[in-house]
């Protein structure tokens, strides 16, 4: 059982019935994988807290029968800046909703991942504009290979749904 050791963002969490979690999971060297957290929920457990959407981690986990166990987080930043603001956390669901949704599972994918960084840094500092959120969007879609040019918000929102075949929740945009 190989242990594997990354820096990534939580971009998604699903609860299970029992004590675990599916957490989604995006980092620069595996692009978007899924880790089934064992025991995650546990009050004892060290790794709930860490387990946040939005937050910057390095985790430890292991390979078995096609499936990624955590079992181990330490916190890098929990981007406490976007939290506290509402507009600014309803602009961080939104970026990790579309990730979620458009990333393709085990494939590396560095320019998104530099981008969205790049993104959380100025999300951190100030509330976003539509042109930001376009932009980014935009170069995402051109880096992901479903977009030529870069458009304006609405298009590029149209774009993004008709990609993942559903609606964005109008509690994100």
């Amino acid at each position: 059982m190989k242990t594997n050791k990354v820096t990534g963002l939580v971009i998604g969490r699903r609860s299970l019935p029992n004590q675990d979690r599916i957490i989604v999971f995006f980092s620069q060297e595996l692009g978007k994988i899924i880790l089934l957290a064992k025991n995650i929920k546990k009050i004892t457990s060290k790794r709930l807290p860490h387990a946040q959407t939005g937050n910057y981690l390095k985790v430890v986990f292991s390979e078995r029968h096609n499936y990624f166990y955590l079992h181990d987080t330490e916190l890098v930043s929990a981007y406490s800046q976007i939290k506290k603001d509402l507009i600014k956390l309803n602009q961080l669901y939104l970026v990790f909703f579309v990730l979620d949704r458009i990333l393709p599972e085990r494939q590396p994918e560095i320019l998104s991942f530099n981008l969205t960084c790049k993104l959380l840094k100025q999300l951190s500092q100030k509330q976003l504009a539509e042109k930001d959120l376009a932009d980014y969007f935009s170069q995402l879609l051109m880096d992901l290979g479903y977009l030529q040019e870069k458009s304006n918000y609405y298009e590029i929102i149209a774009k993004i749904e008709e990609i993942i075949t559903e609606k964005i929740p109008a509690f994100i945009i």
